[in-house]
C-alpha cells in the first residue's frame, strides 16, 4: 500500500471543504448585505494564489501580488463600519 502524497492530499482537503465553503457562502448571505460579501467571493483567487506557492511552488508574479493586495483590501473596507444614515429632517424631505 502506498501512502498519500501531500498534492493527493491536499486534493482531498478541496474536495471535502470545497462543499462546505460553498454551504458557508450561501448561509452568509442569510445574515449580511451582498455587497459586504461581494468581496469575499473574489477570496478564492487569494487561496488559488496561496496554494500555488504552498503545495506547487509558484511564485506569483507583480500583477499576482498586486491584485492579491487589492482584493484583500477590498474585504478589509467592506468590513469597515459605514456611518449610520443622517436623519432627514421633516422640512427637507418636501
Amino acid at each position: 500500500m502506498t501512502a498519500i502524497s501531500y498534492t493527493q492530499a491536499a486534493y482531498i482537503g478541496v474536495v471535502l471543504f470545497g462543499p462546505i465553503g460553498m454551504y458557508v457562502g450561501v448561509v452568509a448571505l442569510k445574515y449580511a448585505e451582498a455587497s459586504t460579501l461581494g468581496p469575499y467571493t473574489l477570496l478564492r483567487l487569494v487561496i488559488g494564489v496561496a496554494t500555488g506557492i504552498v503545495i506547487f511552488r509558484e511564485m506569483p508574479n507583480l500583477l499576482g501580488v498586486l491584485g492579491t493586495v487589492l482584493i484583500l483590501t477590498s474585504c478589509l473596507l467592506a468590513i469597515r463600519k459605514k456611518p449610520a444614515p443622517r436623519p432627514v429632517a421633516l422640512a427637507e424631505a418636501f
